[in-house]
């Protein structure tokens, strides 16, 4: 059998430039992605899980978790495939909420490349991104950086 090199269909660090901008396909919140968040992460708060409880609350309703949302960014920059095969290392994020989500709303993420710095190693760089997820209305509900060390072109990579 052959041997199997490795594929990628994210986008190198030399082929990234400043600004340059990405959208991600719409997912749904929907009931099960909120079960399945408490049940994984054990934060069965009754914001998120009780009717009634949120019914009393200041959102008049239950919103899905905070951090779902983050979730649903890093989904949704996989599905662009922009790091597929390309990252080396998460490094860091920062995150902001901006506004409650809500079952129902379907959430896009625009990724914009921030900044590109050159590493110690010269085959792989670093890319901030920042990322801005917005519901159906067009309101960014939450944003924030992820930084990651990302393969480079070396020796004729593809």
């Amino acid at each position: 059998m052959a041997a199997m090199t490795p594929s990628h269909r994210g986008i190198l660090w030399d082929d990234l430039r400043h600004g340059q901008t990405f959208w991600s396909s719409g997912r749904t919140i929907t009931e099960h992605d909120v079960s399945a968040f408490s049940a994984l992460s054990g934060d069965f708060n009754p914001l998120h899980v009780d009717d009634e409880e949120g019914k009393c609350s200041v959102f008049g309703r239950r919103i899905p978790h905070g951090p779902l949302g983050m979730l649903f960014a890093i989904g949704g920059y996989d599905r662009i495939g922009l790091l597929e095969g390309v990252v080396v290392a998460l490094l860091d994020m920062s995150w902001r909420f901006r506004a409650p989500m809500h079952i129902g709303d379907t959430l896009r993420t625009k990724v914009t490349v921030a900044a590109l710095e050159e590493s110690r190693k010269p085959d792989r760089g670093k890319l901030t991104m920042h990322l801005q997820m917005y519901n159906q209305r067009e309101e960014i509900v939450q944003e924030g950086e992820h930084r990651f060390l990302i393969r480079r072109r070396i020796n004729g990579d593809a």
